[in-house]
């Protein structure tokens, strides 16, 4: 299979290649990053509740203005919760990009939602986080 080419050049082809939840995201000495707290599962004290973290995105994708977006939705009804959309522009000199979302979800009911990742309108990547409560401590 041979490589898209364009003006000479290896053309980048979209793909994801990192799509994690955590707590936060800091950079080391040498700018790389730092994920605190990865997770895949929010647990709420009672709902609906609110969870508050950090989407890490790491991607390939064409040089050219891009419009990225971060869609949550819920699986067993396929109703859209949440929504970020950021513009950036990719070089051909860096078609590997990082962009980490700060979102605040609201969850109206446990069960399954996806994280969707879109650039151009086009899915390029999902994770699925699982929604459960747990009980609080009880006054003896």
């Amino acid at each position: 299979m041979r490589e898209p080419y364009l003006w000479g050049l290896p053309m980048a082809m979209p793909r994801m290649l990192a799509l994690l939840l955590c707590h936060a995201v800091t950079q080391d000495d040498d700018g790389r990053p730092v994920l605190q707290g990865l997770y895949d599962r929010v647990a709420l004290r009672a709902l609906p509740g609110v969870d508050t973290g950090v989407v890490y995105t790491k991607y390939e994708l064409p040089p050219g203005d891009r419009s990225l977006m971060l869609a949550v939705v819920e699986l067993e009804s396929g109703r859209e919760i949440g929504r970020a959309q950021h513009r950036v522009t990719i070089t051909s000199g860096r078609p590997v990009n990082e962009t980490t979302w700060s979102i605040t979800v609201r969850f109206e009911r446990i069960g399954q939602y996806m994280y969707r990742f879109l650039a151009d309108d086009e899915l390029l990547g999902f994770t699925i986080v699982e929604v459960v409560t747990y009980p609080t401590p009880t006054d003896s």
